[in-house]
């Protein structure tokens, strides 16, 4: 009886030491200094990254608002600079005045006449092209049975400041062609879309309006430049928007590209609109070449 009893204490002294082996274990695993260690290492590390990540983010957020400041101060310049452009432009009209005999006179016409009529060619294409050729020309017999409608309209004067007449046409495309007396040949000196194309504001200048797409409006002002090119050199934009209301109201102003407020607007652009109210006046196909229609029947 003892023994046995004897036994059974071995037995439980036995797993009371076993047990208690195992809990120092995990008690030590879960303590381990190493582990520890690593632990604190990963953490002073997350902390050094989370510090430099903030610090990047400051820097990164310090460059970008100095670009942006950049990019403001930038604008500013291109307003200055848009500004005085526009107050150095002369925009009053100076109107053609050309002194030419009778004789000298009817040659030029006659010559822009046989024009007309695909007879004489043009010059600077690859192969002979005449004006029925012209991207949206015409026979002279269309042109004949609109002598005396406004459209298609015409100018005869000097237009690029040379003394000597030019002739403008407006059909589909506005062309202006240049001749030299006693040649058998004639040149484009400027071509566009008649739907764009408003008028001569005077030797050497012209002006467009574009009011065919949506949202906004363009005025262009072009000159002829010293090098005898037309050049396109203020792109005026009314840019507009919708409210909540469905109203349309201007939303923004742009010269050449450049965004300017309304107060600015109002200053630069008066200038050009009071000088296309004065540009040189169009004529029918009778006007500019009465009798010698006549003659051609």
């Amino acid at each position: 009886m003892k023994r046995k009893y004897y036994l059974l204490a071995v037995i439980a002294g036995i797993s009371l030491c076993i047990s208690g082996l195992l809990l120092a274990r995990v008690l030590f695993m879960h303590f381990d200094p190493l582990r520890v260690q690593d632990e604190q290492t990963e953490t002073e590390t997350l902390m050094e990254k989370t510090e430099i990540s903030a610090a990047q983010v400051e820097q990164e957020g310090s460059e970008a608002s100095a670009a942006d400041n950049g990019q403001i101060e930038d604008a500013e310049d291109d307003v200055a600079a848009v500004c005085e452009m526009v107050r150095a432009i002369d925009f009053n009209v100076d109107q053609p005045h050309m002194e030419l005999t009778e004789e000298e006179d009817r040659a030029y016409k006659e010559a822009f006449l046989r024009l007309l009529k695909s007879e004489l060619p043009i010059e600077g294409y690859p192969e002979v092209y005449y004006y029925v050729d012209l991207w949206k020309g015409s026979t002279f017999d269309e042109l004949l049975e609109r002598r005396d409608s406004d459209f298609p309209a015409y100018y005869y004067d000097d237009i690029d400041g040379d003394g000597k007449p030019e002739l403008g046409v407006t059909w589909g495309c506005v062309y202006f062609f240049d001749y030299e007396l006693g040649e058998e040949v004639c040149d484009i000196s400027y071509w566009g879309e008649s739907s764009y194309f408003k008028g001569v504001m005077g030797v050497g200048k012209i002006w467009e309006h574009d009011d065919q797409h949506a949202w906004i409006e363009r005025f262009r002002y072009i000159v002829l430049n010293d090098a005898g090119k037309w050049e396109t050199v203020l792109d005026f934009e009314l840019c507009f928007a919708e409210d909540e209301e469905e109203r349309i109201y201007t939303s923004s102003y742009r010269i050449n590209g450049v965004h300017v407020e309304k107060e600015i607007w109002e200053e630069l652009t008066p200038p050009f609109y009071e000088a296309i109210e004065h540009g040189i006046p169009r004529k029918t196909m009778t006007e500019v070449f009465g009798e010698l229609l006549e003659v051609d029947k």
